[in-house]
């Protein structure tokens, strides 16, 4: 081997280090980018979770309270009809 082809190689042999590097580099920050829209999505996807399970409970405390309640109505007519009897 010639002295200009062990130098050739010893450049491409830093290019391709210089490569992976950059490679390596580029790797960590899209995992890292992509870790913060994971977090992202869980933290919306949460909050979503709990909107639909508050919206739920009201909806059964709105059905339960409005089957216990005794008919309006009936009270009304029961209280008139004891003011008329006296």
């Amino acid at each position: 081997m010639s002295d200009a082809s062990v130098e050739q190689l010893r450049v491409d042999m830093t290019a391709c280090s210089t490569d992976k590097e950059l490679r390596v580099t580029t790797l960590e920050t899209w995992r890292k980018q992509q870790n913060g829209d994971l977090r992202r999505i869980r933290t919306k996807t949460t909050a979503i979770l709990i909107s639909v399970i508050m919206l739920l409970i009201g909806v059964v405390m709105n059905l339960v309270v409005s089957r216990t309640q005794p008919d309006i109505r009936a009270v009304v007519e029961q209280v008139l009809e004891s003011i008329d009897r006296p």
